[in-house]
């Protein structure tokens, strides 16, 4: 037997309706749409301060060993981790390749971001406005 009270629509019934789902995707979408430029320009710029950083870190050591042994490290062409291990550093960075060269009176330390698109060069001159110097592509 079928009662009364199943016959009946259910009137207190709490949902979200298709419309009401659809307004909040495209706001989120919309907040998303102009976030996500913001964001990923301020990752960069978080990038290139770590970036200079580093080099500034390096430099430092590199005068640092100068100054006790007098001369650079190693001549020839090394990489981070090199610069890691005889100086002393903890620097970890993927998003860079770096490569220090020594010519035996001077030293350059290239930081070349992985995807290739810009190259800063760091020297034995004092930081400051022209060291480190962008060497290719359009630097921060």
């Amino acid at each position: 037997m079928i009662s009364i009270n199943t016959l009946r629509p259910i009137e207190n019934k709490k949902a979200f309706t298709l419309t009401e789902m659809i307004i909040v995707v495209i706001i989120v979408g919309l907040i998303t749409a102009f976030a996500l430029p913001k964001f990923t320009k301020s990752m960069e710029k978080e990038r290139a301060r770590r970036l200079r950083s580093n080099l500034t870190i390096i430099h430092s050591a590199l005068e640092i060993w100068e100054a006790s042994a007098q001369s650079y490290p190693a001549n020839g062409a090394q990489d981070l981790d090199y610069l890691n291990s005889n100086l002393n550093l903890n620097i970890l960075d993927s998003d860079f390749n770096y490569t220090y060269t020594n010519n035996g009176t001077s030293y350059t330390v290239d930081a070349q971001k992985t995807d290739a698109s810009y190259t800063l060069r760091l020297t034995q001159a004092p930081i400051g406005p022209t060291n480190p110097t962008c060497q290719q592509g359009t630097c921060p």
